[in-house]
């Protein structure tokens, strides 16, 4: 009996093979309720962080308008670059312009002005401003990331975006010292309106191997070299880097509403003159305004300025040199009167129509909160709610591009601006359709 006993004993205190069958079916009820439940939060919390920093951005940017009258320009007009600049700093050195216009003037070759010895591209009919040199990622670190004190020198001075490389000469054949081939990006920048954390900064060490310079890794090219993206536009490597989120390898985008209306280009003359780049209508991707990086469209998609579904009352005859439809209803731009900031969000793809347009290459650009497709110049087919509005919404870019520009798909995602995340947005784009 005692034996009896004692194994009984033993029985009740262990647990039966139903029971922790019975326990297991549980813990895997229970994974499967919170392990979705989790990510969808963590996913959530990564968004409300880039929102939270592009926050932080754009009061940034009031500030940099409260100090210097205005927003900074994105590069895309180089007028717009040297009026703001010389308003900013009215005692502005002029070298200072000049190697700015040295890093972004190309001739009709696509060269910048040190494979001809051109001093100053600005007084050189060989030489125009190329409007993606400094792209609308750059322009938002270079403005934001803090100038020199020296109001002569707000570039080069001491704490300027740009610094001497060690190997620069005493001095030029013109007794100076301010080619632009000799300037690296400055890593003891003075500090800006916003602070830019440097591992999330596209510096690297570029060059020869015993005297490389700091400049920035997202043209993908090497020093000397060019890069051409998938719409054919070309990139020199230089010292203005670029600005990544947290959790994201996409750069921050710039847009200032100076320059929304060329997100469908710019006009091109009808004949070639000496540049050939910036005329006739094989090269107006050259002007479109936007934001597209080295690598596979299908991977990063494009951004472009956003328009908002209110209607422009003052409807105009013209937008960049390009006539509006007669019938055409004109949307006003998202921020109209200040400024875009665009994230790829999580899945590191602005997305966008980026692979067909209508009327002379003109793309569709997208409608915040709806999520359709919007063009002045042209009418969709089939159209939608307006000749100028596609019937396609959501943001279904591939959808968009076969049903209305007899395209293809061209994402891994169907809609792959949902998790974008701007300064317009309450967080996401998905978050705010209709």
């Amino acid at each position: 009996m005692k034996n009896i006993r004692s194994q009984t004993t033993r029985t009740a205190d262990g647990f039966t093979l139903v029971e922790l069958l019975t326990v297991i079916v549980i813990i895997g009820i229970l994974a499967g309720i919170a392990i979705p439940a989790i990510t969808g939060a963590l996913r959530t919390a990564k968004e409300a962080a880039i929102r939270t920093e592009i926050d932080v951005m754009s009061q940034a940017m009031e500030a940099y308008k409260l100090e210097h009258g205005d927003y900074p320009p994105d590069f895309s007009d180089w007028d717009a670059v040297e009026t703001h600049f010389r308003k900013a700093f009215p005692s502005i050195d002029n070298n200072e312009l000049r190697i700015l216009a040295q890093f972004t003037h190309y001739n009709s070759s696509m060269e910048r002005c040190d494979s001809g010895g051109t001093a100053d591209p600005r007084t050189s009919a060989a030489f125009d401003h190329y409007p993606h040199a400094i792209d609308r990622a750059e322009a938002l670190v270079l403005c934001l990331g803090g100038f020199s004190k020296d109001k002569k020198l707000p570039f080069t001075g001491q704490g300027g975006p740009l610094v001497k490389i060690s190997s620069a000469p005493a001095a030029e054949p013109d007794g100076t010292n301010d080619d632009f081939t000799f300037f690296q990006f400055n890593s003891e920048r003075e500090t800006g309106f916003f602070d830019f954390d440097p591992p999330q900064l596209s510096v690297s060490l570029l060059g020869p191997a015993g005297a490389p310079f700091a400049y920035s890794n997202d043209e993908g090219a090497t020093i000397g070299g060019t890069s051409t993206n998938s719409l054919g536009i070309v990139y020199h490597p230089d010292p203005f880097p670029t600005y990544h989120p947290a959790g994201s390898t996409m750069p921050m985008v710039y847009f200032s509403s100076r320059s929304y209306a060329q997100a469908w280009g710019v006009a091109p003359t009808s004949t070639t003159g000496a540049i050939a780049w910036n005329s006739g209508n094989s090269n107006i991707h050259h002007f479109l305004n936007l934001y597209l990086p080295a690598g596979a469209i299908a991977e990063t998609g494009v951004a472009r300025p956003y328009v908002s579904n209110v209607v422009d009352t003052t409807k105009p005859s013209t937008m960049s040199g390009f006539t509006v439809a007669p019938a055409s209803t004109v949307l006003q731009f998202a921020e109209d009167n200040k400024f875009q900031i665009v994230s790829a969000g999580l899945d590191d793809c602005y997305g966008g129509i980026v692979s067909a347009g209508v009327g002379g290459g003109v793309p569709g650009i997208s409608v915040f909160p709806s999520g359709e497709y919007y063009n002045p110049f042209a009418t969709f087919t089939p159209s939608g709610a307006f000749a100028t509005i596609s019937s396609v919404d959501k943001y279904q870019d591939d959808l968009c591009l076969q049903k209305q520009y007899s395209g293809s798909s061209v994402y891994r995602s169907s809609q792959p601006q949902l998790d974008n995340v701007t300064n317009f947005s309450s967080r996401t784009l998905g978050s705010d359709l209709p």
